[in-house]
């Protein structure tokens, strides 16, 4: 009996093949049209003969790509894969009590499935695979530096953060069936980092993030403290007062950075760059609320540096080698959705694209300034957000465009922070059939209960990797109901269910500026419940909850899907209303008076880093404030003119407001 063939289900096959081939040979078996013949020798080779004169042949020990059939195909087709679910429906019908007789003495009946640990399994057993030179190869690799999340169960997976792939094992203590979504035949290399990392999890857990460097790399702590030195130096006189050859020490010491792999602090001070060039430039998109959350942000990751052991791994503070700058040659970018971000000083736009090859994300973002006031002319209010996404992005294509389609570039860069850099090579925009099964894992979960193991241990954003896209995820969708706008929270609300019975939440808050969108979103979800197939957004956890904040739903009807991008999407009508009357209400929305207070306390250390100087009467104002509110740590804001209680005071105020978003988005759910 092939046990290994009785494991792998319908979601195991698609891995090997796709998920349309896998699903008509299950149909075929299913619908009885065909019958077949299966004959299973001494050593465990299955042939199979059909009625349709093909003929199957799976050899025992082989991997499954190394399966024969008569038909031309030169792949693995979907005879083999009928094949499979064949023999699986013959055991099922062999078990069955009720209609059968019993199994051979000789035969026993296949085990139940049971969670295991691929860590059990020996360097003999991994080396059977490889060369020795490849497996010596991979196993330096792992000692390198990697960043490795692991899951034992049924299926056990490990996810490689730092090579962006997927280890899936589909069999128990069979390697042939350790499937990666890298281009690599399997087992491929990515197998032997998976396992290695196996070996690492501690007895009594379920799931962990592993680092596998074997001894951290000390901290460069003349580097730390030379950077150290010119933010202090820079709190003494303010931006205002700072020498322009600043700017030209920023990208030097961000240089030096990169040099001893201080990826992502070197990323943060290339921005720290530009946002002081755009200040000199008297540039628009400045922002002062920005330039202070970098600055907080590169101090943070200066201090876990120093530390040396934090439960951060330090290859997510730091970034590694392979957090570079690279090169598109001819790639096909799968669009999953247009995002939108606004700040005081303009707005951002984003498509967001996956290479349908190496499965990495990239993005395509330009940032519009609001419009500058007029004196004597009334106020000009900002675009919204449909108008914005119109501009062209890429070679005649808009932002829209991309977000919903699929772009074909011959050339290009792009960034370690993954935003795509276009070169002089041609690009085009096609529409896409949103076949979504075929995107490519961690961004692809085979559902929600994947996407909330994967946020598990998700890091804090000021000290994890700066990729773009580092928390979206696209998962499947089998209906929507609960579907409702909440006029308190100005949410449009909906209550996914994925085909595997589980449940999420889609939030997504309803701006003005953005109405049209929203307005299609809650209509289609309305009027499609049980159309809807997949969902792409930014996925977090809310005490047992995942909650998904839309880029893209996909739905389905009569065979034919079609997408709505929430932010972006114009209005369905042009004489549409920009409000629909249910949400034209007068919302009054209360301030929490810690927000206000966080809010007022971090546009004070702006104005400082800013012009070298506060108000004092603001100052003792917010200690006052802060403490009456129990914030006693904040309060201390009567020293601020000293640069290091500046900077102490900018990590402080950044690290309580984020804390108090996301407690306050707990309390809302």
């Amino acid at each position: 009996m092939r046990t290994d063939l009785l494991a792998l289900t319908a979601d195991d096959l698609a891995s090997f093949s796709n998920r349309g081939l896998t699903r008509r040979a299950e149909q075929e078996v299913s619908a009885g049209t065909l019958t077949c013949a299966i004959h299973e020798d001494s050593n465990g080779t299955v042939t199979f003969k059909w009625s349709d004169d093909v003929e199957c042949r799976l050899p025992a020990g082989a991997t499954l790509t190394d399966s024969r059939c008569t038909c031309p195909a030169t792949t693995l087709c979907r005879h083999i894969l009928r094949s499979i679910f064949a023999y699986q429906q013959q055991h099922r019908s062999q078990n069955d009590a009720t209609s059968a007789p019993a199994l051979a003495p000789d035969e026993a009946p296949a085990p139940s499935p049971m969670p295991w640990n691929p860590g059990a399994l020996t360097d003999e057993t991994l080396a059977k695979h490889y060369s020795a030179t490849e497996f010596g190869r991979w196993k330096r690799e792992f000692e390198s530096g990697h960043v490795i999340q692991v899951w034992i169960g049924v299926k056990p997976r490990a996810l490689i953060h730092t090579l962006g792939c997927t280890v899936n094992f589909l069999v128990p203590n069979d390697l042939r069936y350790a499937v990666c979504d890298c281009a690599a035949a399997a087992p491929c290399g990515h197998v032997i980092l998976a396992v290695s990392a196996f070996r690492l999890l501690a007895p009594e857990a379920a799931t962990e993030l592993i680092s596998t460097a074997a001894v951290t790399a000390p901290a460069p702590t003349a580097l730390i403290d030379e950077i150290e030195q010119e933010l202090i130096a820079l709190a003494r006189t303010g931006l205002a007062r700072a020498a322009p050859l600043q700017v030209d020490r920023w990208h030097r010491l961000a240089d030096r950075a990169r040099r001893v792999n201080l990826v992502w602090p070197a990323e943060v001070l290339h921005e720290i760059s530009d946002l002081h060039a755009a200040y000199l430039a008297h540039d628009a998109r400045f922002d002062p609320r920005e330039f202070l959350g970098l600055l907080a942000e590169l101090l943070q990751r200066m201090d876990a540096i120093r530390a040396g052991k934090t439960p951060v791994p330090h290859l997510f503070v730091r970034g590694t080698p392979n957090d570079r700058e690279t090169e598109f040659g001819s790639a096909r970018l799968i669009g999953i959705g247009c995002a939108v971000h606004t700040s005081r000083t303009g707005t951002e736009v984003s498509a967001h694209l996956q290479d349908s090859d190496s499965g990495s994300i990239t993005a395509i973002t330009r940032r519009f300034p609001n419009p500058t006031a007029v004196a004597g002319a009334p106020p000009v209010p900002p675009r919204a957000y449909f108008e914005l996404a119109r501009s062209i992005a890429l070679k005649g294509a808009s932002f829209a465009a991309i977000g919903r389609g699929q772009l074909l570039v011959k050339g290009g860069r792009r960034t370690p922070s993954g935003r795509f850099v276009p070169g002089r090579a041609a690009a085009s925009v096609a529409p896409q059939a949103y076949q979504w099964e075929a995107l490519r894992s961690p961004l692809r979960t085979s559902g929600f209960a994947e996407a909330r193991e994967q946020l598990r241990d998700a890091v804090p954003t000021t000290l994890g990797p700066r990729r773009v896209g580092a928390r979206l995820t696209v998962c499947p969708v089998a209906h929507a109901d609960e579907i409702r706008f909440d006029a308190v929270q100005q949410q449009t609300i909906a209550r996914l269910t994925d085909p595997l019975g589980d449940t999420a939440w889609l939030r997504h808050r309803y701006t003005s500026r953005g109405a049209a969108g929203n307005e299609r979103l809650l209509h289609a979800l309305r009027t499609s419940m049980t159309a809807v197939r997949f969902v792409s957004g930014t996925a977090h956890l809310q005490g047992l909850h995942l909650i998904i904040e839309p880029l893209s739903v996909v739905f389905e009807e009569n065979g034919r899907r079609s997408c709505i991008q929430p932010w972006v999407d114009e209005p369905a009508h042009a004489d549409a209303p920009a409000v629909a009357p249910e949400q034209s209400l007068h919302f009054s929305h209360s301030i929490h008076p810690v927000q206000d207070y966080l809010d007022e306390l971090l546009d004070c250390l702006a104005e400082r880093w800013l012009t070298g100087n506060s108000s004092q009467q603001t100052v003792k104002k917010l200690a006052t404030l802060g403490t009456s509110l129990g914030l006693s740590r904040l309060a201390q804001l009567s020293d601020l003119d000293a640069p290091p209680r500046l900077l102490e005071q900018t990590v402080a105020a950044d690290f309580a407001y984020r804390e108090f978003e996301r407690l306050s988005a707990d309390a809302a759910q």
